[in-house]
Parts: C-alpha cells; structure tokens; sequence
C-alpha cells in the first residue's frame, strides 16, 4: 500500500502511518529516532519515529530495493540506478556515490571500514566507507542477488546460479568456490 506503519510492540495497535505514495520493498532501517527506508518510486527518506513526518527526503533515478544500513553518522543503500549512496543521516547531503555497472538491490554490509556489495553486474565489491572509493572488486561472473556475508577476514557470497564463494577482506581475493557441486 505504499505506507511505513509504526505499531505498538504492546498490543500491535497503528500508532502511525507514513504515505510513501509508491510501493516499498526493503526493510526500513531505525536509527536514532529515525526511520530510513526507499520506495519503488525511487524517493529515499528519513522518517521521524516518534510522529511518523518526514524529515528530508532526496530522489534516486530508478527504484530501490535495498534495505538502508546507518553506521556512523550516515545510511547506505543501493538503486536500482546503479548507484550505492552514502548521505548524511541527519540531513540527507549526499556523502557520495558509487556507480556500479548494473542495478544494486541487495542490502549493503558494512565492516572495517568497507562497504560491501554486489549486484546485477555479477560482481561483489569493497567499498571505503569514508571516502567512496573502491577498494577492490571481484568478478564472479553470474549475479549476486543477495547480501554479502562478513565473517571475520572473509567475505561470502552467493550467485543467481547457486555458487557460494569465500572471499579475503582485505583484497577480495578469490579463497573458494563452491561452483555448482550444491545444486
């Protein structure tokens, strides 16, 4: 229906609703007594917890799928624009952006300083948190629809056509793949 909802954890009564105006598929992101979430429409917003306004709100060029990670004094979160954005969560100035080379619709993670991503380009990519720089990107030749795992000095990721890799964080390096031998 295109609406963020706030319900009581006590009894799931609506304490407020947000019309969007567009359908939203990612998961809203809390922080700091903000909402953040984007909308199939391609409009990105900080929406105050306690009242359910908003409080900025900036428009991407395609939809966004990507559920938001706050870290720091900023969000993250991909488009399918093919662009990863870092703003400023408290007023949505744009920190920087990333362009990719195809649609990012997973979540994004961040570790180490690094945000992680991959995408329709069938790549995953380690990008420098303060800056907007990449710091590596590894080719894997089919899509990554999902997530990137951090775990510890490694990274996993997993393709459309059922791959698992294990990769090094620090230079993505490939370590392992699972090829098909799963499906």
């Amino acid at each position: 229906a295109g609406e963020v909802l706030a319900l009581s954890l006590k009894d799931g009564a609506r304490r407020w609703a947000f019309k969007a105006g567009a359908g939203i598929a990612a998961a809203p992101a809390v922080a700091d007594g903000r909402i953040f979430v984007g909308d199939l429409s391609g409009v990105f917003r900080a929406i105050d917890a306690a009242d359910g306004q908003a409080a900025w709100s900036m428009r991407a060029e395609d939809k966004i799928i990507s559920s938001a990670v706050p870290v720091g004094d900023a969000v993250v979160f991909g488009s399918y624009d093919r662009t990863l954005y870092c703003l400023a969560r408290k007023d949505g100035a744009t920190r920087w952006k990333y362009k990719a080379e195809a649609q990012i619709h997973a979540t994004p993670v961040v570790q180490d300083g690094l945000v992680l991503t991959g995408g329709c380009d069938a790549a995953v990519r380690a990008i420098a948190i303060a800056t907007g720089e990449e710091r590596w990107q590894t080719p894997l030749g089919d899509p990554v629809a999902a997530s990137p795992l951090a775990a510890g000095r490694r990274v996993l990721a997993a393709t459309l056509s059922g791959r698992v890799v294990g990769l090094d964080a620090a230079s993505g390096g490939l370590l392992w793949d699972t090829g098909e031998r799963y499906k």
